[in-house]
């Protein structure tokens, strides 16, 4: 999988508020500088609209092109003609888009998953809380940490099942739209093979329930 893929599946629960709304897009900048010293730079704006679970990337930069998330798989299209599609985890409902739409940002959507809470602590001003997997899933997945400051998320912790950290996540730069609160700054730090990975995503101009654009939120790719 092209690495310009991949922020869409780490980036998780952002967003926050009302289950009133089930709307949302923006512009995105993505910045990523990889532990082999490469980096990448990707610009566009994305679309996400709860009733059709269909993730939208409208790419202007590097290349000029379109990535939509449905169901089990990525397709991309150049000059709205398609051109490939890959298989990846079903992510619309746990994405960051639906999750805000939904109201689960403070505890990272959790609370509506089979995780349950193992321990609240209170460090440097801030709440971190610890949520374990159940029994039947231990084998294959680890504790997630969950920070909380000023009643926001402020950061994530993903273990594996050693209890050694495989990503963190901190949120910063909250805003408000709509009444949603949501941080306009992800900072992302992925480990592998024990060397840090980082990625730096924001958002502007997040506009919600849109009603222009609209071919823009159920993109057809059911033919592929």
């Amino acid at each position: 999988m092209n690495s310009r893929f991949l922020f869409f599946f780490f980036i998780f629960p952002l967003f926050t508020f009302s289950q009133n709304f089930y709307r949302i897009k923006a512009d995105f900048t993505i910045k990523q500088k990889n532990a082999d010293g490469s980096s990448a730079l990707t610009v566009g704006k994305v679309y996400y609209d709860k009733n059709y679970k269909e993730i939208v990337y409208d790419i202007s930069f590097p290349e000029k092109e379109m990535w939509i998330t449905k169901d089990t798989s990525v397709y991309k299209f150049v000059d709205k003609k398609f051109v490939s599609r890959q298989t990846v985890p079903a992510i619309a409902e746990f994405s960051i888009f639906h999750l805000c739409l939904n109201g689960t940002l403070t505890n990272y959507g959790l609370e509506s998953s089979p995780y349950t809470i193992y321990n609240v602590e209170k460090e440097n001003g801030m709440v971190l809380t610890t949520w374990m997997p159940p029994a039947k899933m231990a084998k294959f997945l680890g504790k997630v940490i969950v920070s909380q400051k000023d009643k926001k998320l402020y950061g994530v912790a993903m273990c594996n099942i050693k209890g050694e950290t495989l990503n963190k996540q901190f949120y910063k730069n909250y805003d408000s739209n709509s009444g949603i609160e949501f941080p306009k700054e992800i900072v992302q730090i992925t480990y592998i093979n024990g060397k840090e990975n980082y990625q730096v995503t924001t958002y502007e101009n997040i506009i919600i329930d849109d009603y222009s654009e609209e071919e823009m939120y159920n993109y057809p790719v059911t033919a592929h």
